[in-house]
């Protein structure tokens, strides 16, 4: 079936010069306008990634001169509608926030050599922008990992301590207090036994002192 594509606004300059020994020839178009068709960059039973639309814009020049051709390009496709399908809740929800914050996709290239051996190169935005879409993503989740993780522990930990701190009578003082008194005792244990151990016997010696006197 034929495929229609609106183009609007195309401007071509042709040149051509056969004056000197070696004749040259150039062009220049320009397209401010154009529909790009549907493009499906992953399509699987798993997932269908790609845009279902997009408004394209291109500039091309290039230039022959005896078999040495050299070709410049930039294209831009404007507001990109993406179509994202997966099985994976996660994937499609990352995928659909990293896309939706591509306004544009660039694309520009060049190409130099003869037919025979061309040399071309082609660069775009769109590999950046999904590499840092993705990285933005990844640190949202972790940051919404590290918060859930924070109110689990205010809810475990942090409430039940802060509920001992009021029975405690709300004063870190009294928790220092009793802990100083553990060590204390722990550092002088060994002295504190010996001290007992001789109050028994002093008891037990005023006690019969106590019998003596009374003659019982």
């Amino acid at each position: 079936f034929p495929v229609t594509i609106q183009v609007v606004g195309v401007k071509a300059i042709v040149t051509a010069d056969f004056t000197r020994d070696v004749g040259r020839q150039s062009a220049l178009i320009q397209v401010n306008s154009f529909a790009v068709p549907e493009k499906m960059f992953v399509n699987d039973e798993k997932m269908k990634f790609g845009f279902q639309n997009a408004i394209g814009t291109s500039t091309i020049s290039a230039s022959l001169e005896q078999d040495q051709i050299k070709m410049n390009w930039s294209s831009a496709l404007n507001k990109p509608k993406f179509l994202v399908e997966s099985k994976t809740k996660l994937a499609q929800e990352m995928l659909t926030n990293i896309l939706n914050a591509i306004p544009v996709i660039t694309i520009d290239g060049s190409a130099a050599g003869t037919f025979k051996d061309l040399n071309m190169d082609i660069k775009s935005n769109l590999g950046d922008e999904l590499g840092n879409g993705f990285k933005r993503e990844v640190g949202a989740k972790i940051a919404d990992a590290q918060n859930q993780i924070q109110a689990m522990v205010d809810e475990k930990i942090n409430k039940p301590k802060a509920e001992l701190m009021s029975v405690l009578g709300g004063n870190k003082a009294n928790l220092s207090s009793l802990s100083n008194l553990a060590d204390l005792y722990k550092k002088n244990e060994d002295r504190i036994k010996i001290e007992i151990e001789k109050s028994k016997k002093g008891g037990t010696d005023d006690l019969k002192e106590k019998s003596i006197v009374t003659g019982t």
